[in-house]
């Protein structure tokens, strides 16, 4: 399951992030995000194993978007053996398809 993640803002914009949750655990998983500003740019982030149980800043809301099949997942990978890591590599198609989008 895929969902989108809108954070507070407050008082600038609500930030918005996809999460691709672990399928053992729906508060531990992948938040994929652009991070950045206008100035110097953005880039596509990768943050493994996040887990909102523990997290300072939970979302405001969790959206349920869309199932998507199984092939296009490494759910190891993706979590980064249960270890949290933030990069900008793609591990998966899932995250390869992402990372192709154009972030300004």
């Amino acid at each position: 399951m895929i969902e989108l993640l809108i954070f507070n803002g407050y008082p600038f914009k609500d930030h918005w992030a996809y999460w691709v949750r672990s399928h053992t655990n729906a508060d531990i998983g992948v938040v994929i995000h652009a991070t950045g500003d206008v100035r110097n740019g953005f880039k596509l982030e990768f943050e493994r194993s996040h887990d909102f149980r523990t997290t300072e800043d939970p979302p405001m809301k969790r959206i349920p978007l869309q199932w998507v099949n199984g092939q296009y997942f490494d759910e190891r990978a993706m979590l980064n053996n249960e270890q949290y890591k933030v990069d900008n590599v793609p591990v998966c198609r899932f995250e390869a398809s992402a990372y192709k989008a154009e972030y300004h």
